[in-house]
């Protein structure tokens, strides 16, 4: 059990590898660098969202896959995941961020958690 758990890690780690290079790579076609201190942080914060965002499309993906399948008698699933998928607010570009219209903090960072 141990070497499948290990397997499993590393597999989980190579995907989450690729995801961040893809990202990366998307990142630096769609924002090419007017100089790297301009850019940085922006870019960073981005990345961050992204790399969130493509766990969660993995998670809601892995969820419906496996949900036709019957779980093994020998490895019981004890545990789901639950996917938010709630729209937080309507929002407004500011400075390639979104921003919260209620506090101004970063989507990813708010903390009013109003639902539409």
């Amino acid at each position: 059990m141990n070497s499948t758990v290990e397997e499993l890690t590393i597999a989980l780690w190579k995907v989450e590898n690729q995801i961040s290079k893809l990202v990366d790579k998307y990142l630096s076609t769609e924002m090419p660098a007017k100089s790297f201190m301009t850019r940085q942080t922006p870019l960073l914060m981005q990345r961050s969202v992204l790399v969130a965002k493509l766990k969660v499309l993995g998670a809601r993906s892995v969820g419906t896959d496996s949900s036709s399948q019957q779980p093994s008698a020998e490895y019981p699933s004890t545990t789901t995941v639950d996917v938010d998928t709630t729209e937080r607010h309507d929002t407004k570009p500011d400075n390639s961020t979104e921003r919260c219209l209620d506090c101004g903090a970063i989507l990813f960072f708010c903390n009013c958690r109003k639902r539409l």
